[in-house]
């Protein structure tokens, strides 16, 4: 289970990096990124699809053109073909692949809490669009929340740790979501940070379900990709 909170980390942490360090990669020229993708992209600090996407606009390549060659659609220049490799091995959130479980992690997310809302028997509306939360009721809901009746009018579903970071990132949105009424934030790897509305995590949904409901979480929670294993157990072979 704590492999699964750890593998989220690394890949939120990973983002936040890339975000900070945007810049500064911007800035530096191609000569500056040669090298071995991993060391280069380590002590620029941003994620690896990010560098080669980089050198592959500094070759002049266009916006479609660089995404094409990031998801094997276009043959990526003959110098850069190892460092591509490696890089979409080693990067759990640019990568495609990254992306693709990234985005499932989210529906599996909100798949789990609509199992939970079923037997309430409650009308509701799940992902409206349009910037809306992930669950709208049509009627409140109402929760015993830390020992006090509330009524929940939506719920937002965020398949991430509620760190200070995150929780920034997200305020806005959730803010738009207060002319509806009360809300209920799951932050599912759960959640360190101060906010203004309630917050459920994986521990707080586990504990009023039952089998095989809880199960489910717990795999949820638990699970790292394959595909990326071995960069939160060190020795892992991901030919295995």
């Amino acid at each position: 289970m704590l492999e699964g909170i750890k593998f989220q980390l690394y890949c939120q942490n990973l983002a936040k990096n890339t975000m900070y360090n945007f810049k500064k990669l911007k800035a530096l020229t191609k000569e500056d990124l040669t090298g071995d993708v991993l060391q280069v992209a380590n002590r620029v600090g941003v994620a690896p699809v990010i560098v080669v996407r980089q050198l592959l606009q500094l070759d002049g390549l266009s916006k479609r053109d660089v995404k094409n060659v990031i998801d094997g659609t276009l043959p990526p220049p003959e110098y850069l073909k190892e460092s591509l490799a490696r890089a979409l091995e080693n990067d759990p959130v640019f990568s495609p692949q990254g992306i693709q479980i990234s985005k499932k992690r989210g529906t599996l997310g909100e798949d789990l809490i609509d199992a939970w809302l079923k037997p309430f028997s409650i009308e509701y509306t799940r992902d409206i669009g349009q910037g809306g939360p992930d669950f709208l009721f049509k009627s409140p809901l109402t929760l015993n929340i830390c020992g006090t009746a509330k009524e929940i009018h939506w719920i937002e579903s965020k398949a991430s740790y509620g760190n200070a970071f995150q929780v920034k990132r997200n305020k806005a949105q959730f803010r738009k979501y207060n002319v509806l009424g009360t809300g209920l934030v799951f932050y599912w790897f759960g959640c360190e940070a101060q906010i203004e509305w309630d917050v459920f995590t994986w521990e707080s949904l586990a504990n009023r379900v039952d089998y095989p409901l809880n199960e489910r979480i717990v795999r949820f929670i638990s699970y790292v990709p394959h595909e990326f294993r071995h960069l939160i157990y060190p020795n892992y072979n991901i030919n295995i």
